[in-house]
């Protein structure tokens, strides 16, 4: 028994990490089907992948549904074209990863634990939704417009109709079905579920194929030149399976290369009504959005269903440009028409006594109401769009086409009707036409109302430009001489507080311009013909640039200024632009934007070099702001350089000793006409650094570390002109292990009578770079005696009780090889206390200046001081070192030292997925990563062979497959069951035996 348990036990672990199933999402409305139904018709939607549809990714679809379709196989009975006990698959679709069948809720059980099924969908019913309209949408209009002489009215463009089928012998049709299919459930293709037959045998689908596309038999459609492929989805009493409609788009999308197919249109819903996008059934959303990436538009009914706050479905998918239905006129929303939030657009569907009139099945005429006949004038409209495009050579995008109709289209009772001439205009020219009061505008920008009614607008968008402040017809373009008439201007967005029109550029007077009327930044008025109209300028423009006062050489910055004012009130021209073109070889370069405060004034700047000398040339500037342009002219002279730059060394000095750091700051300057290219330092002869941010008249510095030794160096520099030149060269002494001054000992004072003892310690002002022992000695006083301890080496100083009068008195410190001399000590003593020791006193014995002039120099990191620092009215230097961080550069004294990034990196990484990592460290702690190397590079992965140490070799049964694994779970824990009540059962038995 408990080797039973213990076998339960085993074959639930396995069954554990033999992997894990997932389960689909199944519509519920399956469960309600089969109440009713042993089996129901079902679309099967597998997991897929993004990438485009392409004949690979056609390859991939079919294997992935081949391949559930055999897992299926070995675990129910079905059948492939004919019926199995437990269902028949009926449709593999090639561009969506969809299969259509019929199966029993045990197969249907079995898919949805399938690891590659995403959703199993009820196919549900649904329903199709039933000579003023076509003028309505103004396609007549679009008829008359040319595009390189060729007229826009479908031509060249297939429209898709997945409806009833079509009958094929009426003279709407005539010589223009490319193509027809039928996938229609229930034997209605001619007894079939499939044929290559799309015979109308209820004629909703000839009705609305002729709205779309018709001409002829009495019939002219909106795309009336267009093609049509019929796609018969719905039997004679307009009923319709999801699953058929799913695969008749799958057709269309596999025949819109062949036959240019640019439209699909389905006057199919099924009869719900959805307010919000969460609401809208997904079961379409697969295989709509494969229609949209493809770059088909699909137009889609609204449903009839009187709802005013929801759409159907699949219309309200967003993949699907969504139609209502308006009168035939289209001055009003027909009361049965689905709307709401998601509706896109409406078209003319027809009311009762005033029904949309089209063909009828067997030939002639009928009238008809229903969003049905809305969703082809539409679809006919996107097809002359379609069209437009292809002979513009635009793409034509399903997304950018819907957002056009929804932008031009006539407001009827907040919806949008479609406007076919207007969404033309939009197309070609981004403008917008509007056919009830014959205006072009640019919205917000300026609007034209031309006074004759019968122009040809398809060359609006070619002969006007309406951009801001400005309206301006070709002169040039012999088509635009039609629009030269009389007409109303109204420039919009204006910010004067008064306004006047211009022609051309000046003032514009009666009776060319008048009837002005200015107010609420819009000016408008009446013209009598067509040329550039914008308003007045308020502003006031003055150029000026700085070779006006000082030469500029070739590849020198130049730098041009523009101030730009307001003449009429306090208007801040910073929010106004400014824009610099030249003229250096006869003709103008191109507009190039200024900066406004580009040098710290309140002026618009622009700067730039020029690589050659071109003479006298003149540059433009054109500014423009609150609506107001203004432009001037100036000329600007660049010469040509031949001069070499003027380098000269400043520290180290030449033969020194450098002793208190290994950071060397090198300073040099560099004078020259022209600006400098670059400066380099060698050190021993070799190129150690350079600089391409060189100042010129400014000390300029490279700072290098170095090791104790004796250098020579110098400094080379260019200019942007190509000229050189290299400073002298000059040598100087690294050494940081002899001792040296730290800083200067301050000057001592006392009064007479009296000893100065314990008055400094020399370890304080001297120090040696290996820390060797130091031993001190003074020189100079004659009559003020200078005692070092020997062991503390604190100086004391005494005299004579008598004694006043100064002397100086230097002290000497060396390491037993090298000695340092300390600056000269002044030693004061005075009839009268004048000062803290270090501070001086005068009188004595007089003084003697022991520098030259006031003022500072520099000394590496410290600043030499001359001045009479101690009040006895003689001159003594002091050295003041500088903060850490900072050095001394004259004029300023001491100021921040450059830092120079040191970056160091370790070794890449190993290579991984094409890219190798390293990490690097800046030494210098410049806190700036200006010059951080890279810390990712691609890389290629190598297969040479990597030693591994021996490892455990394990045999690894194949995996099962999903069902086997479900079955081993299945059986363990029945086994398990079993064994803990056998288990249970021993165990009471044996408890009983013991009594």
């Amino acid at each position: 028994m408990r080797a039973l348990l213990l076998l339960g036990v085993l074959l639930v672990l396995l069954a554990t990490v033999s992997g894990e199933t997932q389960t689909a999402f199944v519509d519920p409305a399956i469960d309600d089907a089969l109440q009713t139904n042993d089996q129901v018709r079902v679309m099967v939607i597998l997991k897929d992948d993004p990438a485009p549809l392409t004949d690979e990714k056609k390859a991939n679809i079919q294997e992935a549904e081949q391949n559930v379709i055999d897992d299926l196989a070995q675990q129910a009975d079905i059948g492939i074209a004919e019926a199995g006990t437990q269902g028949v698959i009926e449709h593999q679709l090639s561009t969506a990863p969809i299969i259509g069948a019929t199966l029993d809720a045990d197969a249907i059980d079995t898919l949805a634990s399938h690891p590659d099924v995403e959703a199993v969908y009820l196919a549900k019913p649904y329903q199709i939704d039933l000579a003023v309209s076509v003028p309505t949408t103004k396609a007549p209009t679009v008829w008359g417009e040319q595009v390189n002489g060729i007229n826009v009215t479908g031509a060249g463009q297939t429209i898709c109709v997945i409806d009833t089928g079509i009958d094929t012998t009426h003279g709407a049709f005539t010589g223009k079905i490319v193509d027809q299919h039928c996938y229609c459930f229930g034997g209605c293709c001619q007894g079939a579920d499939e044929s290559s037959n799309a015979t109308d045998d209820n004629g909703h689908g000839t009705h609305v194929a002729s709205i779309a596309m018709g001409n002829g038999g009495g019939v002219i459609g909106v795309a009336k030149d267009a093609n049509v492929l019929p796609v018969k989805v719905c039997d004679s009493g307009g009923s319709c399976d999801g699953l058929d409609m799913a695969v008749g788009i799958d057709y269309c999308i596999n025949q819109s290369s062949t036959y240019n197919i640019s439209v699909i249109t389905m006057s199919i819903s099924d009869g719900s009504a959805y307010a919000t996008q969460a609401d809208c059934p997904t079961d379409f959303g697969e295989i709509l959005g494969l229609v949209t990436a493809n770059n088909m538009l699909i137009t889609v009914a609204s449903g009839n269903e009187f709802s005013t706050s929801g759409i159907g479905a699949p219309s309200c998918d967003p993949n699907a440009t969504s139609v209502g239905a308006s009168n035939r006129a289209g001055s009003s929303i027909a009361s049965y028409s689905n709307r709401g939030p998601l509706l896109d657009v409406v078209a003319p569907g027809g009311i009762t006594g005033d029904l949309v009139v089209a063909a009828l099945l067997g030939g002639g005429t009928t009238g008809k109401q229903g969003t049905s006949m809305a969703t082809p004038h539409a679809a006919g409209v996107a097809a002359l769009l379609a069209q437009n495009a292809q002979l513009h050579g635009q793409p034509f995008n399903p997304f950018v086409v819907e957002q056009i109709l929804k932008d031009t289209a006539s407001n009827v009772a907040g919806y949008r009707l479609v406007n076919s001439i207007a969404a033309l205009v939009k197309q070609n020219s981004n403008y917008t036409y509007n056919t009830t009061n014959n205006s072009l505008s640019n919205p917000s920008v300026g609007t034209v109302f031309f006074r004759n009614s019968s122009i040809n607008t398809s060359r609006l968008g070619d002969c006007f430009n309406i951009s801001l402040n400005r309206i301006t017809m070709s002169d040039t373009n012999a088509n635009c001489t039609q629009y030269n008439g009389t007409a109303t201007v109204r420039l919009q967005g204006l910010s004067f507080h008064d306004a006047k029109p211009l022609v051309n550029g000046v003032p514009c007077a009666s009776p060319t311009c008048q009837n002005r009327t200015y107010g609420n930044g819009m000016l408008t008025f009446d013209v009598l013909h067509f040329s550039s109209y914008a308003a007045g300028s308020a502003m006031n423009l003055s150029i000026f640039d700085d070779t006006d006062n000082e030469s500029r050489f070739t590849n020198d910055q130049a730098f041009f200024f523009a101030n730009f004012t307001n003449s009429t009130g306090a208007a801040n021209t910073t929010t106004g632009a400014c824009k610099i073109a030249f003229n250096t070889t006869g003709s103008w370069s191109s507009f190039k934007n200024m900066t406004y405060n580009l040098t710290g004034h309140d002026v618009f700047g622009y700067n730039r070099s020029f690589s050659d000398d071109f003479g006298n040339s003149s540059f433009n500037v054109t500014c423009a702001s609150f609506n107001e342009t203004i432009s001037t002219t100036d000329a600007f002279l660049i010469q040509n350089d031949t001069l070499p730059p003027t380098v000269t060394l400043e520290s180290p000095a030449n033969n020194s000793l450098l002793t208190e750091s290994t950071n060397v700051s090198f300073a040099y300057d560099v004078a020259d006409n022209s600006t400098m290219a670059n400066c380099s330092l060698t050190l021993q002869s070799t190129f150690n650094a350079s600089d391409v941010t060189v100042a010129k008249g400014i000390s300029q510095t490279f700072n290098i570390t170095l090791t104790e030794g004796t250098y020579s160096w110098n400094v080379t520099c260019f200019d942007v002109g190509g000229n050189s030149n290299t400073s002298t060269t000059q040598q100087f002494t690294l050494n940081l292990t002899i001792p040296h001054l730290l800083t200067p000992i301050p000057n001592q004072s006392w009064t007479k009578g009296t000893d100065h003892l314990n008055a400094f310690d020399l370890d304080d002002y001297f120090a040696d770079g290996d820390n060797a022992t130091l031993l001190y000695s003074r020189n100079g006083t004659s009559s003020i005696t200078v005692t070092i301890n020997d062991t503390t080496h604190v100086v004391s100083f005494n005299q004579s009780s008598m004694f006043t009068g100064t002397e100086y008195v230097t002290f000497n410190a060396s390491d037993g090889t090298n000695d340092s001399l300390s600056n000269a000590v002044k030693l004061t003593v005075s009839n009268t206390f004048s000062g803290s020791s270090g501070g001086g006193g005068g009188g004595g014995g007089g003084c003697a200046d022991l520098c030259t002039r006031a003022g500072i120099t520099c000394a590496g990191y410290a600043v030499k001081e001359c001045g009479d620092f101690n009040g006895d009215g003689c001159l003594e230097t002091r050295l003041v070192s500088c903060p850490f961080g900072q050095w001394c550069q004259l004029p300023s004294g001491c100021v921040p030292m450059p830092c120079t990034e040191e970056w160091y990196c370790d070794d890449w990484s190993a290579c991984e997925q094409g890219t190798q990592t390293r990490k690097c460290v800046e030494a210098n702690a410049c806190g700036t990563e200006d010059l951080k190397p890279d810390l990712t590079q691609p890389c290629a992965e190598t297969s040479a062979p990597v030693e591994t140490p021996p490892v455990e070799v394990v045999t690894v049964p194949p995996k099962q497959p999903w069902y086997a694994q479900t079955a081993v779970r299945i059986g363990a824990g029945a086994l398990l069951v079993l064994g803990l009540l056998a288990y249970t059962v021993e165990h009471a038995l044996s408890k009983k035996r013991k009594r």
